[in-house]
């Protein structure tokens, strides 16, 4: 796999990569010359060499920001190649006993699963390869998104860009401030990194961060007002706000968070509504799913109440529990949104988790019931989905 080298300073880059056994032969000019052949190779619009403490996917990913050759030196920033985001929002689930990715077509109403255990890593200094073990231990720390049909984000103690048809991942820039298992939420052209754990695992995090998808940059935006870690979040489209809900406020000791936190990306400014101001109240709601289906309206699936749902008026300060998804008491474990032209004839997908008795073929892939419901979003049916047996 090769090896990678401890940096303490930017500075003495040049002077430290040459402890390295395997580059320690090379002089300043071979290797910058080496780290170039590596950028032109995968046409990364970027070059900020990064390296490792440890193994070439340790958590303590260091960047690099200056090159010396021949006395000269360049800087050579992170750039995204374009990426489009689209605003349907894909249905899937991520098995880390197995580090199977399930996700759902919704052109095709298939099921596709890609075993992360044969995928391919891509850092800068390194190269493309096979995933290690070290890389597996770091999955759990990230948090999955799809940006779109075919890009996916793994973000928190580290940062990953991942190709679902390739089955590859390649590094990307890591945050400010690392935290696992930050919510994600993204508008068109930002991904929103919120709250979280940290990195000792010893408390939640407030931390609040935004990447640009043009630049490869990431900012820190205002604190939380309170963390919100496990809860659930989404990007409101109407009015330009981030809407966070629920989780826990505090790990030691464990308390949480009864309130809807609202960041106006336009004042820069985060508002609070307690859910003790609904009209009733719910003491907990941990790894839910959020779709806002008009202005300050919202359902929220994944609660306590195992297959019901909840509807969510945030200008009237009303939260309302609905009725089942299905006659099971299975719970709500996530959901899919496909919007159209008109928002009031989007579909909103509900996937139900499997029952613990006797399984069928695609229950033994990780895949659960699908049901459908369109506005106002109080009728459900149950969709008929297949499943693609063979694993990339």
């Amino acid at each position: 796999m090769g090896c990678a080298v401890a940096v303490q300073s930017k500075n003495k880059f040049h002077d430290t990569c040459l402890v390295s056994p395997r580059l320690k032969q090379m002089d300043k000019g071979q290797f910058a010359s080496e780290l170039q052949k590596l950028v032109r190779k995968e046409s990364i619009r970027v070059a900020q060499a990064t390296t490792a403490e440890t193994q070439e996917y340790n958590l303590s990913f260091l960047s690099i920001n200056r090159i010396t050759s021949n006395g000269s030196e360049g800087r050579r920033v992170w750039r995204e190649e374009d990426v489009k985001v689209e605003k349907d929002r894909m249905l899937f689930t991520l098995d880390l006993a197995s580090f199977k990715l399930h996700y759902l077509s919704f052109h095709t109403m298939t099921w596709h699963c890609n075993d992360l255990k044969m995928a391919e890593v891509d850092t800068p200094l390194l190269g493309p390869s096979k995933v290690s073990r070290s890389f597996m231990k770091i999955l759990p720390m990230l948090t999955a998104e799809f940006l779109n049909r075919a890009s996916m984000r793994f973000i928190g103690a580290n940062h990953f860009e991942y190709d679902v048809e390739k089955n590859a991942f390649y590094k990307r820039p890591q945050m400010n401030t690392s935290t696992c298992n930050p919510l994600l939420t993204f508008s068109e052209s930002t991904i929103y990194a919120i709250s979280g754990q940290t990195p000792d695992s010893s408390e939640a995090s407030t931390n609040f961060e935004a990447y640009d998808l043009k630049t490869g940059t990431w900012s820190t935006l205002p604190n939380l007002p309170m963390p919100h870690f496990k809860g659930s979040c989404l990007y409101s489209n109407y009015n330009h706000s981030v809407i966070v809900l629920g989780g826990y406020g505090s790990l030691n000791p464990e308390t949480f968070n009864p309130s809807v936190s609202i960041f106006d990306t336009r004042l820069q400014k985060w508002r609070r509504i307690p859910l003790e101001e609904m009209s009733i109240r719910i003491p907990k709601l941990l790894n839910t799913q959020l779709i806002e289906y008009k202005e300050q309206k919202l359902l929220v699936f994944g609660t306590d109440c195992h297959c019901k749902y909840l509807k969510m008026n945030l200008k009237l300060k009303k939260l309302t529990v609905k009725g089942n998804i299905c006659s099971e008491s299975h719970s709500t474990t996530a959901t899919g949104v496909r919007v159209k032209k008109d928002p009031d004839s989007q579909e909103i997908y509900a996937l139900i988790s499997n029952s613990t008795e006797e399984k069928s073929d695609e229950e033994q892939l990780g895949v659960g019931d699908v049901f459908c419901s369109k506005h106002p979003y109080n009728k459900w049916e149950a969709m008929k989905v297949g499943v693609r047996m063979d694993i990339s």
